[in-house]
Parts: structure tokens; sequence; C-alpha cells
């Protein structure tokens, strides 16, 4: 069950928790749910998920956003998960990926704000959520730990501008980058997606971790339990 709460949380809650945060375009519903620790599960720190495209109608609470909860959550990590701009509960309009970017920074503002400074910071995303994520990371000097893509769309947006214009960020920085691709990807073509990672080593100081799944499409239809099996074998841990 989750729980409705004040706006502005002033700690990150110890339950499941449905929450409103003030954002740039007013309003931003949130997620947040907490690991059970253990023996075997530490505490990770924290990762913030971006969901896919809402004019596709792309939210939090899609099967593959949901997935990358679960897979976080077994490894010991909290996990925010938001709707952007115009989503659910988040007040606004569609912002063409510029408004979720600053969406994402809101609620990573948020996180800093609630948690301690220490907190080991990831992202991940899926489809359109992985321009949002990597942007932030890209152009924040990549201050987190691991980012994880999902069917990366860059055939619609520009990831290798954004790269070209913040290269000094990768020759100072090791990156810690997970790419998960379906072969037969419907939505965004997995030759494109291939291509695009062979290059990215040229452009990166560390080589991007590429994982395919065959016989599996944009959205993971039955392909969930093997991409959550992925998801655990490349989160990185403390």
């Amino acid at each position: 069950m989750t729980n409705q709460s004040p706006i502005d949380l002033d700690s990150f809650p110890l339950i499941e928790t449905h929450a409103l945060l003030t954002g740039p375009a007013g309003h931003l519903e949130i997620i947040t749910q907490v690991p059970e620790l253990s023996e075997s599960v530490s505490d990770q720190g924290i990762v913030v998920i971006c969901h896919p495209n809402p004019v596709q109608g792309g939210t939090m609470h899609n099967k593959v956003v949901y997935t990358l909860a679960k897979a976080y959550l077994a490894k010991g990590f909290k996990v925010v998960r938001f709707n952007y701009r115009g989503v659910g509960q988040s007040q606004g309009e569609f912002g063409h990926a510029v408004g979720e970017i600053a969406d994402l920074d809101a609620v990573i503002t948020w996180v800093k704000k609630v948690l301690p400074a220490s907190t080991p910071l990831s992202l991940a995303g899926f489809s359109f959520g992985t321009y949002i994520s990597a942007h932030w990371a890209i152009t924040h000097d990549w201050p987190i730990e691991q980012l994880i893509s999902v069917a990366p769309a860059v055939d619609r947006l520009d990831f290798d501008k954004v790269i070209a214009n913040h290269s000094s960020v990768f020759d100072q920085k090791k990156v810690n980058w997970v790419v998960l691709m379906g072969e037969q990807d419907e939505v965004v073509p997995f030759e494109v997606v291939s291509e695009w990672v062979e290059r990215l080593p040229s452009q990166l100081k560390t080589p991007v971790i590429f994982e395919r799944f065959p016989e599996t499409g944009h959205f993971f239809h039955g392909k969930l339990v093997p991409l959550k099996e992925a998801l655990m074998k490349y989160i990185l841990t403390k």
C-alpha cells in the first residue's frame, strides 16, 4: 500500500510512499521504496528511475520501469520513481525532453536534501527515459555511481550531441554505463543502438557494457524475468 504524503517531504520515507514534490512546473508525483536489508543485502544507496515517453503513454508504472525498481530493491537500493510533468498527478505539460530533464533535476535535488551527502546515487531509464537520465549525468559531470539504459532512444534523441558538448567529462571520469537492448525492438532499431554503442568507447574512458536479448521487443513482453536477471548481474554494489 502507498500513502499520499505532504508536498516536499523533509526526510526519505521508511516505507513505500506515494508523495508530491514541488517541481519546476508544479507538483511532481513520486513513489519512494526502501529495500529489505539483511545479512546478505546491505544498504547500497539510491537510484532514480526515468520512465518512457509520456506522449506515447509512458508513466512510472511502466512494466520495464517497475522491473528496474524490483531489481534495485533486491540489491539493497532505495528507489525513486516519478512521473514527468503532465503525467498522472504531476502538473504541467510535456516539455520535449528539456522540461523532463528539469523534473529529474528537481527529484535529485530533493534526494540530496533528505539523504546524507555521502549516499551513492545511480540513475536508470527506459527508452525516452534513457536520454533524460543520461543527459543529467553527462551535464552534471557524472556525479553518479552508475547509469543503466534500457532500449535507449538514440534514433530520435541526440545523445551524441550531448556527449560531444561535454567530452571533457569523459576524459576525467570513469563511466560505468550499462545498455540493455532487445534484438527485435520494434520501436528503436537494434542495429542503430548496436552501432552507437560501438562508437562510444572512442569517446569514453571506459567501455560501455552492452547486453543484447534475443527474440525480445522494445517493451520486453515475456522477457521481464531475463531482464531482471541481467540487471541483478550488472547493478553496481559496494
